[in-house]
């Protein structure tokens, strides 16, 4: 069973920690997978936006699919065209991507590894559409079907464009932790279908400080609103989820040269988020993961 002092010191973090940086809501969810035990803290029950935590999820469901021949995901190549697809562009993705300016094949496992390991929104469009046949909207009712299936009823989808729409894309951190024990342990998938996901949680770029802290085979993937933001992750036999969200300032802020460049920057609240994200790992670490690990400090 869990140690008690260790769910006592996460939800000083979780709880008194993230009000003091001007939280409305703050959950936590800790799973350990060859047992089913059970830590939740805050609100883990209750959805909240999550986006790209939510990408792990269209992923999941993508390979799903594939591996029950609803679609087919092997060697597949998806035509895209701007002009025809700019309901799924982000317009300030387009100056980093140039993938996405031109007519052409765009390989799923392109558009998967940039969902995961670089989290951009405009490729998880993409996806939701070709799953839709046509339609985002399709696309993210199958994905939640899927998830539903699964035993992920509280999963929400969304588009990823700057309309506000990306707020409806919901989940609580205990699905969230629950589809992460799932990727751990193997469930669902084919090792042909389950690996690539693993791979990519394992090189999320923005979270390697992290992974270096829970150790080799460690899993991350973050979201990160002006409105909220957290990330759900695995280790060893664990697997969890951790969101913060309704602060009393925004967490980032954009500063644009024009459409095609602009640049985000983080807030004092976020830098001192990212200081909880750490102290959540060095958390983990002290009770769960197995030493050495690195003491970087996040950038």
């Amino acid at each position: 069973s869990f140690n008690p002092q260790l769910k006592a010191d996460l939800t000083s973090i979780i709880v008194n920690e993230a009000k003091q940086l001007g939280y409305d809501f703050s959950a936590m969810s800790l799973i350990k997978n060859s047992t089913g035990e059970y830590i939740g803290i805050g609100e883990d029950k209750k959805p909240k936006p999550a986006p790209s935590i939510n990408k792990v999820a269209i992923a999941f469901a993508a390979a799903y699919l594939a591996q029950q021949k609803f679609i087919d995901l092997e060697n597949l190549k998806i035509d895209f065209d701007p002009e025809r697809d700019k309901d799924c562009i982000l317009e300030r993705e387009l100056g980093r991507y140039a993938v996405f300016k031109e007519k052409g094949k765009i390989s799923y496992r392109q558009l998967r590894e940039l969902m995961l390991r670089e989290s951009v929104n405009t490729p998880s469009n993409v996806v939701l559409k070709h799953i839709g046949n046509g339609s985002m909207a399709e696309g993210q009712r199958i994905v939640e079907e899927a998830m539903a299936e699964l035993g992920l009823n509280g999963i929400k989808i969304s588009n990823y464009l700057p309309d506000g729409g990306y707020l409806s894309g919901k989940t609580s951190t205990e699905n969230a932790a629950r589809l992460q024990s799932y990727i751990a342990q193997g469930k669902y998938l084919k090792p042909e279908y389950l690996k690539p996901i693993k791979e990519d949680l394992e090189h999320e770029k923005h979270l390697d400080f992290i992974r270096k802290k829970l150790g080799e085979g460690s899993g991350t993937k973050i979201t990160f609103l002006k409105e909220g933001t957290g990330f759900a992750f695995h280790f060893g036999d664990y697997s969890g989820a951790v969101l913060f969200n309704g602060p009393k300032k925004p967490l980032w802020s954009d500063e644009a040269r024009d459409a095609m460049s602009i640049r985000r920057f983080e807030t004092q609240t976020m830098s001192a988020t990212r200081s909880l994200f750490d102290k959540i790992a060095d958390t983990l670490h002290k009770y769960l993961a197995k030493p050495p690990y690195s003491n970087s400090k996040p950038a």
